[in-house]
């Protein structure tokens, strides 16, 4: 995503529920029902070693880039629009210094591109699962029976007011809103829940290179006659002229027996 070179500091101010941006018109609010759907593909495995903070944490994960299904994520005031974002699963594992995420845990944010770092602006979903899934996953990734996943959360993101009337199976637009504690560049990131988390076991079928459609051939076409023998041809030729003489011959005697009948 391109960077803004000039991106307004915002503050959102929450009211009994409902959320505004002084200076930006509209009114936010929570679902409490909706479930944001991505579908996962482009799948890579990696390993992490940490050592900050005087602890040692070894942490392995799967990425990918993620399609949000119907849905459209947002920033609420700035206007910056996702459909397409890097998606990390994580195992929960308790840290050394005793801390760690909750299994079933998900955080989904946006960072705003620094001039200074030259980085550009860029959005992420990471969550955290069990181990037991989490290896499963990996087994399956391992094995290569498993080219994309399904993921839903329940995230505390807002959407605009009416948009909760929207029946189920249209999408709607979600909100990142600014930080109500003070003005900001980057959105506060929304956190919840992983409610579904789904992929296939089945291998994948394989194609082998020699199989396929044998190429068509040019269409049949009638032999075509042979060409005649020249010796042939002469002998069929003679035979034509003796049998002309022979009746020339015949046809002469013919004439003279009758002409000396009559003598």
């Amino acid at each position: 995503m391109v960077r803004q070179d000039k991106r307004a500091r915002l503050k959102s101010i929450v009211t009994d529920g409902t959320m505004a941006i002084p200076e930006v018109e509209g009114e936010w609010h929570h679902d409490p029902y909706r479930t944001l759907w991505v579908e996962v593909s482009n799948l890579k495995m990696g390993q992490a070693v940490s050592t900050d903070y005087g602890t040692i944490s070894r942490t392995p994960q799967l990425s990918g880039m993620a399609a949000i299904r119907r849905d459209t994520v947002r920033l609420a005031g700035w206007g910056d629009t996702c459909r397409v974002l890097p998606v990390t699963i994580r195992p929960a594992i308790p840290q050394e210094d005793g801390n760690g995420y909750t299994p079933f845990t998900g955080v989904l944010g946006f960072i705003a591109g620094d001039r200074e770092f030259r980085s550009e602006d860029a959005w992420f979903l990471e969550c955290w699962i069990p181990e037991m899934d989490m290896a499963a996953m990996l087994a399956a990734y391992r094995a290569g029976e498993m080219p994309s996943f399904h993921l839903g959360v329940k995230l505390d993101l807002w959407i605009t007011k009416g948009d909760e009337h929207t029946p189920p199976g249209y999408g709607v637009t979600w909100y990142l809103a600014p930080h109500a504690d003070h003005a900001s560049e980057s959105p506060e990131v929304a956190r919840g829940t992983v409610r579904h988390l789904s992929w296939s076991d089945a291998p994948q079928p394989k194609v082998d290179e020699d199989d396929g459609v044998p190429e068509q051939g040019p269409p049949l076409q009638a032999p075509a006659d042979p060409a005649p023998n020249l010796d042939t041809a002469n002998l069929a030729a003679a035979i034509d002229r003796l049998r002309s003489t022979v009746l020339q011959v015949g046809l002469c005697i013919a004439v003279a027996l009758v002409v000396s009948w009559f003598v």
